[in-house]
């Protein structure tokens, strides 16, 4: 596993946000490049190509079957394990932090890491990537 970041941004598309709003947590497939965080980010898809949402972490499960995760949803039919990231709660920000094609190259695909203090300061993934 790796070393514990600050923040873990995952990227969410409409089928899991939902889920995991309601739930107050973020899922992530189990693999040893995904890192322990104090805080998760949500990078949403679509509509809108921006990191919309934050919450610390309370507590990491790792290994967890989808079907546990996903208890009571289509998604728990799904194979395989899953790390979960629990909440206190989602905090939206008071302005999302946006993709812009032109500065920050590509939009978050899976994962992405930075610092509390930056995702609270940034207005575009590129200041994030800096």
């Amino acid at each position: 596993m790796r070393k514990k970041e600050e923040v873990l941004i995952i990227a969410e598309d409409e089928e899991y946000w939902p889920i995991h709003r309601k739930g107050k947590f973020l899922a992530k497939n189990m693999d040893k490049k995904t890192a322990p965080a104090d805080y998760v980010a949500v990078y949403r898809c679509s509509p809108l190509k921006a990191i919309m949402y934050y919450g610390k972490v309370t507590r990491i499960d790792e290994d967890v079957p989808y079907s546990i995760a996903y208890k009571e949803t289509p998604i728990a039919k799904r194979e395989g394990f899953v790390r979960v990231y629990h909440v206190e709660e989602f905090i939206e920000l008071d302005e999302p932090i946006l993709f812009d094609r032109d500065l920050d190259g590509s939009p978050i695909r899976s994962r992405e890491y930075c610092k509390f203090e930056d995702l609270l300061k940034a207005k575009t993934l590129a200041d994030l990537r800096k």
